[in-house]
């Protein structure tokens, strides 16, 4: 809107706001429409249907997967805009978020475990018996039998290790994608309620 020239930018469309005939005539157009049409008095039902859905003392996991396909119903009509449509995607963004977050709380559970299995079997390597023999009297033969026998363990232990650094490794993978898609679905909802 430019106050000094009167001119109105709207839709890459020009509009002179001096020209009181136009507007006139828009507003009385606005005026002689009917308030509804039987479509729009279906659309206003359907969201109250849905809200009464949603209600906290009903909304439980049947109505609220109903509410959510009314959803897709609701954006049919004209009036909605899509916006119907909208909600319903990131209401199934959310589930599926929530979905992944349980596939990785799974997960992880499976890995602690694993990761202890892998200790064990670590330090049952680490304890060996046959390792664990006399050493010889002269301190140099000593010293390069305990080398070796260290020597040993080391090799014995390391797989293990590298499976239970890999399986922490992992699960603080998924404890920060966990957090990622949370976010996610928590941003998109947040950005929708906005619009």
């Amino acid at each position: 809107m430019d106050p000094a020239s009167g001119v109105a930018m709207w839709d890459g469309k020009a509009w002179n706001v001096n020209n009181n005939r136009f507007f006139r005539a828009r507003l009385e157009k606005y005026l002689n429409a009917p308030e509804s049409d039987a479509n729009e008095q279906k659309y206003w039902e359907l969201l109250d249907r849905i809200y009464g859905m949603l209600d906290p003392r009903e909304a439980r996991g049947r109505n609220v997967d109903l509410a959510w396909s009314l959803l897709r119903d609701a954006s049919r009509y004209e009036i909605d805009a899509g916006i119907s449509d909208r909600i319903a995607d990131a209401v199934y963004g959310v589930w599926a978020a929530k979905g992944e977050q349980q596939r990785l709380d799974r997960a992880n559970e499976k890995l602690r475990r694993e990761v202890e299995i892998q200790q064990w079997n670590a330090e049952m390597h680490y304890r060996d018996p046959s390792l664990k023999m006399n050493l010889p009297r002269d301190s140099a033969q000593a010293a390069n039998v305990q080398r070796e026998r260290d020597e040993q363990r080391a090799m014995r232990v390391a797989p293990f290790m590298e499976r239970v650094a890999e399986g922490k490794a992992t699960i603080a993978t998924n404890a920060a994608r966990k957090s990622l898609t949370e976010a996610s679905a928590k941003l998109n909802f947040q950005a929708l309620s906005l619009q």
